[in-house]
């Protein structure tokens, strides 16, 4: 990404039926979200996700968070699966 420079990375983070937060290194402004296998629910307000409160995000989707100063929403994602699988994830982290 041009003019952004990299964070670090979460690779196949492990999206199960209790939230599951990111780990988000320190001086990270913005995040690239891509879901890799099966579909999840995800909040970015610090709530808990469930079947009725989040944002779907399904296998294949990427979720960009780089327009903008976006550690409060980082600071406060998390997600759960949607179905019966574990869902997993990868996360490219920017400043």
């Amino acid at each position: 990404m041009i003019g952004r420079i990299s964070k670090g990375y979460q690779k196949d983070l492990a999206i199960t039926a209790t939230a599951v937060s990111l780990t988000v290194p320190a001086g990270s402004k913005g995040a690239v979200i891509r879901v890799i296998s099966e579909d999840i629910i995800f909040t970015e307000d610090g709530s808990t996700p469930t079947s009725s409160n989040g944002l779907p995000a399904y296998s294949g989707e990427t979720v960009e968070y780089l327009d903008a100063d976006y550690e409060f929403v980082l600071s406060k994602w998390s997600a759960i699966r949607m179905g019966g699988v574990n869902a997993s994830v990868s996360v490219a982290y920017y400043r």
